[in-house]
């Protein structure tokens, strides 16, 4: 997958998950729907990128909420690697495709 998509489907990802958070904050329980659209978006990881792929993704998407926790991650070698959604494409698409 291209950069470009890539970043984009991830931000739209965090744009809904972020008005379902503000719609939340009024009362107004959304999260099943919410739920329903993580089912879907990770039907579609599975079938771009493997298991690992799949996990780096979750974990930069909502662990690290795309990268404001600013948690590092690093290879075997020490290196670091998913610090940011270009460092997480350029190592899911080389390690983790399908």
């Amino acid at each position: 997958m291209k950069l470009e998509k890539f970043k984009t489907i991830l931000e739209k990802i965090q744009a809904h998950e972020d008005q379902i958070m503000k719609i939340n904050q009024m009362g107004v329980d959304l999260f099943g729907l919410y739920d329903n659209l993580l089912s879907v978006v990770s039907l579609f990881w599975e079938e771009i990128y493997n298991e690992e792929g799949l996990d780096w993704i979750n974990w930069f998407t909502y662990d690290n909420e795309m990268g404001k926790k600013n948690l590092e991650a690093k290879n075997k070698k020490g290196n670091p690697i998913c610090f940011d959604v270009v460092s997480l494409h350029k190592y899911i698409e080389k390690h983790c495709k399908k």
